[in-house]
């Protein structure tokens, strides 16, 4: 389980050598908003995966990180769960 700010950044970096990812089940682990920024940022970039579905569910990113990463809708994210993203959960 990837339960780090430190590990979601490392993952982002390496999402453009993994180009046939297409599902990503990050939930129930201790990603914030902040830590989320990286990773959104690299899920929108074109020569990164191709992912399809992605999972977040229980993480304590709050509404800034649903927003961050509900941008990724746009981008051929087409199942996103973000449900209790909740700081104070």
């Amino acid at each position: 389980m990837i339960s780090s700010d430190t590990a979601i950044r490392e993952l982002a970096l390496t999402l453009g050598t993994l180009p046939q990812l297409n599902s990503l089940d990050l939930s129930f682990n201790s990603f914030t908003a902040q830590s989320l920024a990286p990773f959104a940022v690299s899920l929108s970039s074109p020569t990164s995966s191709r992912l399809k579905v992605l999972r977040l569910r229980g993480n304590p990113c709050g509404d800034e990180g649903a927003k961050l990463i509900s941008g990724l809708l746009g981008t051929g994210l087409i199942d996103l769960d973000i449900s209790l993203l909740n700081a104070h959960t």
